[in-house]
């Protein structure tokens, strides 16, 4: 294991509140994307993006890419949330899979926002579709969320999440899964069950 030196936080201007910072690159510009907060209370987890000139400091203004608007998005109470972004690139193809909805509660499931071109820091840039890619499947697991993706070593993207085997046990239930993933002709993260 190499050396390391605590730098402190990452931030942007506005200092709020944020969680689940991931770092990623896209044609060969650096960027941070995250969970925060638009104001100083907690009353809705959003998604935010911002440049960074190195991997430890922000160098624009943040950019809210996802507002939970869905109702898929807003079950669970307060606060309502988008949060726990994961970064699915190739090169060309970007785009962001997310946490929505409490995370407590069966109805956690994953969104996805797609990259449409022009700029990664624009809003307008990004699709969000009308449905999750993934959500509680009773023959299979509750509340599925927060996911990462991994290339095996034939090149094919995984992603693994955590969701609970019986309904109803919230952040106590949890167990890691993993399946094979691929892109389908729309742009879609589309997971493989076996």
């Amino acid at each position: 294991m190499g050396e390391y030196e605590f730098v402190g936080k990452i931030t942007d201007d506005t200092d709020r509140w944020a969680i689940d910072g991931t770092v990623f690159t896209y044609k060969g510009e650096m960027y941070f994307c995250w969970s925060g907060w638009l104001g100083e209370r907690n009353v809705e987890q959003r998604i935010y993006i911002a440049k960074m000139s190195s991997p430890t400091e922000i160098s624009s203004r943040r950019v809210c890419i996802s507002v939970p608007t869905y109702k898929w998005e807003r079950q669970g109470g307060r606060p309502k949330v988008n949060e726990g972004p994961a970064i699915v690139t190739d090169g060309e193809y970007l785009a962001i899979v997310y946490s929505a909805s409490g995370s407590w509660c069966d109805d956690y499931c994953l969104g996805q926002l797609t990259f449409k071109g022009e700029d990664v820091l624009s809003a307008n840039s990004w699709k969000k579709h009308s449905e999750p890619i993934l959500k509680t499947d009773e023959n299979r697991f509750y509340g599925p969320g927060h996911c990462s993706f991994v290339n095996d070593e034939k090149g094919n993207l995984w992603i693994a999440f955590h969701a609970n085997l019986e309904s109803g046990t919230g952040w106590d239930g949890r167990s890691g899964w993993m399946y094979p993933v691929r892109i389908n002709g729309n742009g879609i993260v589309e997971i493989l069950f076996y």
